[in-house]
Order: structure tokens, then sequence, then C-alpha cells
């Protein structure tokens, strides 16, 4: 569909009482979504992966591993709720 059939596809399921302000909304979000969908066609993405790694990046491992139970001291601990999930429950109650 071209970018005008898109458009006015949303338009016509829009409800009749909407203002300027929310159609040019609902429209920016749409082309932002049809850019974004474009970008990962084209291979233009970061996987969580290479997130989760650069953010490791970032801070001391004292502080924080990212995909581990260790945190720093001002975080809550890992309470679970559920018999045997296997976790030490270390919190401070």
């Amino acid at each position: 569909m071209s970018a005008k059939e898109v458009a006015l596809d949303a338009i016509n399921r829009m409800p009749e009482g909407i203002t300027w302000d929310e159609l040019m909304e609902e429209l920016e979000i749409l082309a932002d979504l049809r850019r974004a969908d474009a970008e990962i066609d084209a291979g233009d993405f970061v996987t969580h992966e290479e997130v989760k790694q650069e953010i490791a990046t970032w801070f001391p491992s004292s502080l924080v591993a990212i995909g581990t139970e260790r945190t720093s001291r001002n975080q809550e601990l890992h309470r679970c709720e559920q018999p045997d999930c296997g976790k030490e429950d270390r919190s401070r109650n």
C-alpha cells in the first residue's frame, strides 16, 4: 500500500469526533512505525543481546551485571513467591 492509501485507511477508521491534533498524532505514529519496519527490513537494528553487552560496559562490574542476580546495595534482591524456584531468597525483611 502507498503512504496515501495507508493514511486514508487509518483516517477512515478514526472516530468522527477526532481533533486535528489527535489525527496528526495518529498519522505521525503510523509514519514512525512504517519507518521502523523499513529499517528492520534493511537490517538496520541492534539485537537485544548487543544492547545488553553495550549497557554492561557503562557500569562498573561491582554495581550491575546484566543478566545475572547481582545488584547494587540500593536495589532489592531476589524474592520469589513461587515454591522451589531454585533461587536463593536474600531479601531483607
